[in-house]
């Protein structure tokens, strides 16, 4: 007895690949630029005082992580969608 299972059907349709690969690129290069741009224009010594620099720090670096673990999951997942587009199944 043999049983027959149902053909797969993908949870994304393959013509929306190429849309999701670059709407999820442009937002993860506008996060990834966000990124930068706190980088680029933070002051390091704004707090003078120890105890209020201890806790600034470990805002901007919670900050700074946060940003960049959202722009890479972006990124990620538009990689992702355009090797799909191209035909590289992964």
């Amino acid at each position: 007895m043999t049983v027959s299972l149902p053909p797969f059907e993908p949870l994304v349709p393959s013509y929306v690949y190429t849309r999701l690969s670059l709407v999820l690129t442009a937002v993860g290069l506008l996060f990834m630029a966000m990124f930068f741009m706190i980088e680029v224009t933070s002051s390091r010594s704004k707090y003078v005082d120890d105890s209020n620099r201890f806790h600034a720090t470990v805002a901007r670096v919670l900050k700074e992580v946060s940003i960049a673990l959202i722009a890479s999951t972006f990124l990620g997942f538009g990689l992702l969608f355009l090797c799909l587009c191209v035909g590289i199944y992964v």
